[in-house]
């Protein structure tokens, strides 16, 4: 993350936002100097005298975030919005509740041109029994022998908080269409972010969620394109939380990541293998963070075959690593992405394959109002730093969703901007 724009700053030591030495990845007490080139590269003073701390306030090592011009998909309130790209198409879609139309699940088409992305027609795709939608996560499933499709994974609020996942497409009109729908948990649910993944080889789209009417276990779908769904697989069971699953293309496996509330909210992750049938199996348990830990995020990182978990952990924002190997998976160093997050909410995260980065957004409510965040992830090994920490929206977010779009090379956040009332996405750009 880069150096604090005020107070402080120092060459070593071990506070992050102060310590040019940790900006650098280096020791908090090793020997370094102000005539170093890192340290010169860093303030930007190629000769002659270096001045502490003006010259080093906001200086980041890595490469930086910039941001075209918030543009609004709904007018009204936009309950928990999910993003997904369209292969196909090459065109961005957004679900969500749509508070001006009894918050009914309804999806729009965006197209992103420069820094900027303009959106299509609004079509709803559910509205069975006037039911609210509070709750989504997309995905989008690559075209292969079967057609293209975007799952889009609901809670229903008016039917007993019950799952359902609605198989779309986009046609020429750059409209969402639903194609089928299916159940696949008739009990209350809960869906947190990062939820929702896609298995190429199997060709099925995966959800993980809390399962109300069992326990609150943990639990994993599968549904097909065509929305068939398969039996849920426990993953967890005892009082879950915060689940998030991304799927290691390496590997074949999915990692699921969840805090587990009846062992001190301790982070932990399991390791599933998906069979060709829609059933799920998982290995040994892992823990990758002992204190009270909340807001999994895991991306899959496809330029070195790794999965980053994002998380909060003692009220700041953190990550790690994570290899998989077998049906286990390991993971490196604790990384501090930014401190006070103080929040349980609104934690999203994309991975840019152009650039080979992971971004992260979030509403960070150190601040008020509670602005939205976000930052860069370069992983090195078993190990990630973390730069280019920028505010995205000065005002009140929150429910923020990521996804890159390869077509452009830009990574998309929409988020529910709260002063505004509105669905709100802005185009953030690599810079390097």
């Amino acid at each position: 993350m880069p150096l604090n724009t005020s107070g402080a700053i120092s060459l070593a030591g071990s506070t992050v936002g102060q310590s040019i030495a940790l900006e650098l990845g280096q020791s908090a007490t090793g020997t370094i100097s102000l005539n170093d080139s890192a340290v010169r590269d860093l303030a930007g003073v190629a000769s002659g005298a270096i001045v502490i701390p003006t010259d080093f306030y906001g200086a980041s090592s890595g490469p930086t975030l910039s941001y075209g011009t918030a543009v609004d998909f709904s007018t009204s309130t936009a309950y928990k919005p999910s993003l997904a790209y369209n292969q196909f198409r090459n065109k961005v879609t957004v679900a969500y509740g749509d508070s001006s139309n009894n918050s009914y699940l309804t999806a729009k088409v965006g197209t992103v041109s420069g820094t900027s992305i303009s959106w299509g027609t609004a079509t709803v795709l559910w509205s069975g029994n006037s039911s609210p939608v509070y709750e989504t996560a997309s995905v989008y499933m690559t075209p292969g022998a079967a057609s293209e499709r975007t799952i889009v994974f609901m809670k229903e609020q008016s039917q007993s908080g019950r799952g359902l996942a609605i198989a779309c497409d986009v046609n020429t009109q750059d409209e969402m269409l639903r194609q089928a729908s299916a159940v696949f948990e008739t009990g209350e649910i809960t869906i947190y972010s990062n939820a929702a993944f896609e298995d190429p080889d199997n060709v099925f789209a995966g959800i993980v969620y809390r399962d109300f009417n069992n326990s609150q276990y943990g639990q994993i779908a599968m549904v097909s394109k065509s929305a068939s769904n398969y039996t849920p697989v426990v993953f967890h069971s005892s009082t879950t939380e915060d689940m998030t699953a991304a799927y290691d293309t390496n590997s074949n496996k999915v990692l699921v990541c969840y805090t587990d509330s009846t062992d001190g909210s301790k982070g932990k992750a399991r390791v599933g293998t998906i069979s060709s049938g829609g059933s799920v199996s998982f290995g040994t348990e892992v823990t990758y963070s002992t204190v009270s830990t909340f807001n999994n995020c895991a991306v899959f990182d496809s330029t070195n075959n790794k999965v980053v978990v994002l998380y909060e952990a003692g009220n700041d924002l953190k990550a790690k690593v994570g290899t998989i190997s077998g049906t286990s998976v390991s993971f490196g160093s604790e990384a501090t992405i930014d401190t006070n997050y103080i929040t349980r909410f609104s934690l999203s995260a994309s991975f840019d394959t152009t650039n080979g980065v992971v971004i992260a957004a979030w509403e960070d409510r150190e601040a008020s109002p509670d602005n939205g965040k976000a930052a860069i992830g370069t992983v090195s090994g078993t190990s990630i730093s973390w730069s280019g920490l920028s505010t995205f929206e000065a005002g009140n977010v929150t429910s923020t969703s990521c996804v890159y779009d390869p077509d452009t090379g830009k990574t998309i956040i929409a988020y529910r901007d709260i002063d505004s009332s509105d669905g709100t996405a802005i185009v953030a750009t690599v810079v390097n």
